[in-house]
């Protein structure tokens, strides 16, 4: 857990913010503010998201709807087997991964942890490729171990960013807008889920880049 307290609220704007549809990250000396465009709904308007860094002594004071700490927790364990080495329980998301919500990034986990289910119809089926006894299952782990590592090293780093300071002494290494953006870019290869490379397996062949 970490000592950073952010409160979250949807609701519908009557301002004229320019490129609202658009995230955005304001800083202070007061604190940070995120905000995120979200779906349509029914009535055709836009909601948005608002995420309000809370002082802990006013948190119980502020008008926020939810508020939530900061946590990143990866268990030890993702699946656990028989005695003839058969996967017999799996966990995946929350139950096995936690991060905060800066990135976005609940849909695109949840997305890869939805893979397991064509793993488990491959396995009742028999369809399991390569030889015989191989199983698809059995990757389940170094898959997720692997992205879940990757997840909370980039969330640490990227959350820390919007919950400190630019130019203050709270902030990284006394951060600058220049650095803030750095940190943006060089993560939007794994928050867009367009970067994600898997361990060598029965079902992934690793590519060499030396040429």
């Amino acid at each position: 857990m970490t000592d950073h307290i952010w409160g979250v609220v949807c609701f519908i704007t009557d301002i004229m913010l320019p490129y609202l549809r658009k995230r955005h990250a304001i800083h202070s000396d007061a604190g940070s503010v995120m905000i995120i465009p979200r779906e349509r709904i029914s009535t055709g308007q836009y909601l948005t998201r608002l995420y309000v860094q809370i002082k802990t002594k006013f948190l119980w004071k502020a008008p926020i709807p939810a508020a939530y700490q900061i946590g990143r927790r990866m268990t030890p364990h993702f699946s656990i087997s028989d005695d003839a080495e058969r996967s017999r329980a799996l966990i995946v998301g929350d139950a096995c991964h936690t991060h905060s919500q800066k990135a976005g990034q609940g849909m695109n986990v949840f997305l890869m942890d939805s893979y397991l289910a064509w793993k488990l119809a491959h396995e009742i089926y028999a369809l399991s490729p390569g030889l015989p006894g191989a199983s698809v299952l059995k990757i389940y782990k170094s898959e997720l171990v692997t992205f879940a590592r990757m997840l909370i090293e980039f969330d640490n780093k990227f959350s820390s960013i919007f919950s400190g300071q630019i130019g203050s002494d709270s902030s990284i290494e006394g951060l600058s807008h220049e650095q803030f953006l750095k940190v943006s870019s060089d993560g939007s290869g794994f928050t867009s889920v367009c970067r994600i490379e898997y361990p060598q397996s029965i079902i992934a062949k690793a590519i060499s880049t030396e040429n």
